[in-house]
């Protein structure tokens, strides 16, 4: 090359130095941590700031939420939701590990939503946790562990998961079968942990029961057909003796929280919804992608001598996303109930923890990442709706009639309501799950009549119906347009709207449609509900 062509080419070059030389400087590093542990900060504070906000709401913040008070309450007087006598109006489609635990705090505090959304808000800052401390393990630095747990808290702060619930508990063991064997080099003692953990999951939440599945099949495809099949095993004896042994105390236990919940999921199953949920996964978490690109692309050449765990780590990181965004695309993503949650549980945390590992393992890289880390705070912390106290006036309407009445039958958006003031309740928060029992192997199908799912629902609708001819509630409140007893049924039940109207319209007429806001979230807004009195033409019921 001629020396006006080295002159002509050396500018080019020196830029090129000059530009990494910049961007991999000490000072440049310096002060990209400097401001990522500012954004950081920044950003925890406000999550943390959410969360408060979320747990002391005083009015329910999801419909199901007042399932929990009721069970929780049904438990420390020593019932159980899943034997026959308290069917189908104290019906649980969740396993009641979660209200079980929680149980001995409500003695002492009281069982209130505000109890229940703080032992949630404690099971997710343990899943956080978990993830942090798999992190450091595989000596990833501080500053981005901690990203990590935030941004994980961050998503499971989404919707669902934060409130009363059985979400948290199920999340936190979910986490720990999976967790745990990694820190421990997969040995025989961490997956004795893991399987007890994996099936104590199960009866957390019973679709967490993917954790022990995703393991074996990594053990499988990168430990030994030994200790997959070993594991395996222990799983499923210790699955099947637990579950053997809730039948024998809790008989319906199989036909409210497996058969019920498939047979109403069932009829909300959405293709779409499952698309519009993956296209606003990867919109939340774009920019956390570009940065996975980037970063991996950097840590290609840090050699692996230097970085063997982290490698592993890595490729379990990556092994365990790919089985949520299964789980997610197979069988959970249709369900027009849920919105993003099942993603935000199953596969942020693994999406998380391969991004700042590989963060971690390019760390020159870090002030050309910072903006991409910067954008990922505000997306997934734009995704948590501002929440603001709503409104209470029509609340206290409410409370106010329920207050003057005796016998009153309610849907299942006010029954916490009834149970808090001493009511009795002819209609649970989940009541309307329980005929979707009947969606169940006939193999598995009661062959004493009177026991079944069917006789068990006949049975409370010719009673309901009765003391509606009688007019014996003295207040009725419904969801507009549901006239049956239960609000939701399968076609072909004798709850449909053409078996239970007329006799209710003959004894009762509306008087009131109030309508009741909730706190400002995923789930909330406003819901209506009518008020219904006795008709006063032949017993002159009156109405007060």
């Amino acid at each position: 090359m001629t020396a006006p062509e080295l002159r002509r080419h050396a500018p080019i070059r020196n830029w090129k130095s000059l530009l990494t030389e910049a961007y991999s400087s000490s000072a440049a590093q310096y002060w990209s941590r400097l401001l990522l542990w500012a954004a950081l900060l920044v950003y925890s504070t406000l999550l943390i700031k959410h969360h408060f906000q979320l747990i002391l709401e005083v009015l329910p913040l999801d419909i199901f939420e007042p399932a929990m008070l009721l069970i929780t309450g049904l438990i420390m007087d020593g019932g159980n939701p899943y034997r026959a006598e308290y069917l189908p109006i104290y019906t649980d489609v969740y396993p009641a590990l979660y209200n079980v635990l929680v149980a001995p705090l409500a003695g002492v505090f009281g069982n209130t939503l505000v109890l229940h959304r703080a032992v949630n808000a404690g099971m997710l800052l343990i899943s956080c946790g978990l993830c942090y401390r798999s992190l450091r393990h595989l000596g990833v630095d501080k500053l981005y562990a901690l990203c990590s747990a935030a941004m994980l808290y961050a998503a499971l702060l989404h919707y669902s998961t934060p409130v009363a619930s059985v979400n948290g508990l199920g999340h936190c063991l979910y986490m720990a079968c999976l967790l745990v064997p990694l820190a421990a080099g997969f040995s025989h003692r961490s997956l004795i942990f893991s399987a007890v953990f994996g099936v104590l999951a199960f009866f957390g939440k019973p679709y967490f029961i993917a954790a022990p599945a995703f393991l074996a099949m990594y053990l499988l495809w990168r430990v030994s057909l030994l200790s997959a099949a070993a594991y395996a095993l222990l799983v499923l004896v210790l699955l099947g003796a637990s579950v053997g042994a809730t039948l024998l105390i809790a008989p319906y236990y199989l036909d409210t929280t497996i058969f019920a919940m498939h047979g109403a999921t069932a009829f909300t199953r959405d293709e779409n919804h499952l698309i519009k949920q993956l296209l606003d996964f990867l919109a939340v978490y774009a920019s956390l992608i570009l940065a996975i690109l980037l970063a991996g692309t950097a840590a290609l050449r840090v050699p692996a001598a230097k970085g063997a765990i982290q490698v592993r780590g890595l490729e379990y990181f990556t092994f365990m996303l790919l089985g949520g965004t299964l789980a997610v695309g197979l069988v959970l993503g249709y369900n027009r109930g849920n919105y993003l949650t099942y993603l935000f549980q199953l596969m942020s945390p693994f999406l998380l923890l391969a991004a700042f590992l590989l963060v971690h393992r390019s760390q020159r890289t870090l002030p050309l990442l910072l903006p991409l880390l910067f954008m990922g705070f505000w997306q997934t912390w734009s995704l948590l709706p501002t929440h603001t106290s709503p409104e209470r006036t029509s609340w206290e309407v409410l409370e106010e009639k329920i207050d003057q009445h005796e016998h009153i039958f309610a849907n299942e958006i006010v029954a916490h309501l009834l149970n808090a003031k001493g009511k009795k309740l002819y209609q649970g928060a989940l009541s309307q799950h329980f005929h979707f029992s009947v969606f169940k192997p006939v193999l598995l199908r009661r062959e004493e009549s009177a026991r079944s799912v069917r006789s068990i629902s006949a049975r409370y609708i010719r009673e309901t119906n009765e003391m509606i001819g009688r007019k014996f509630f003295d207040l009725v409140l419904l969801r507009p347009g549901k006239w049956g007893i239960i609000g939701a049924s399968p076609t072909g039940w004798p709850f449909e709207k053409g078996h239970g109207q007329a006799e209710f319209l003959k004894n009762y007429e509306k008087v009131d449609t109030l309508q009741l806001p909730y706190p400002e979230r995923r789930g909330g807004g406003m819901r209506k509900i009518d008020l219904w009195k006795p008709r006063l033409e032949s017993d002159g019921h009156k109405f007060k």
